[in-house]
């Protein structure tokens, strides 16, 4: 019995050394989990900060997309008017080909054929011109 006493109190000091060991052992693990939990907190903290920031940097690019859109809208109505306006000149323009095309054959037919007849009277009037200018000439000199 007397080793049984002693065989009990080895195993009982094994088993304290035991447990001393695992709180030991617990005690670094729960250190590892403060320093753990505290590297965490403060990740959390800058990641808080860091996602304030990014929603303060999401307004302003909110509010810089709401005015390009304003700005592309006022765009796209100065270009459809400019394009209104481009289409009303070249109606303007087809019209003042068609009636070119229209006007050209008279244009040509005045420049063909009655300018060198107007040409040709007026010609023969300024002679005529001239000779009643000489005839009237004679005709004071004779009266004089």
């Amino acid at each position: 019995m007397a080793q049984t006493h002693e065989e009990a109190l080895k195993a009982a000091a094994e088993e304290k050394r035991t447990l001393e060991n695992a709180g030991a052992e617990l005690e670094a693990q729960l250190t590892a989990l403060r320093g753990d939990k505290q590297a965490a907190d403060t990740r959390i903290r800058e990641l808080q900060e860091e996602l304030g920031s990014v929603q303060a940097d999401l307004a302003d690019v909110s509010g810089s997309l709401q005015e390009a859109h304003r700005q592309a809208a006022h765009l796209e109505r100065a270009v459809d008017e400019r394009d209104g306006v481009i289409a009303d000149a070249k109606e303007q323009l087809q019209q003042a080909r068609d009636t070119i095309n229209r006007l050209q054959p008279e244009l040509e037919r005045l420049y063909t054929h009655e300018l060198p007849e107007a040409l040709e009277q007026k010609v023969r009037a300024l002679r005529r011109i001239q000779e009643m200018k000489a005839e009237i000439e004679l005709l004071r000199s004779q009266m004089w």
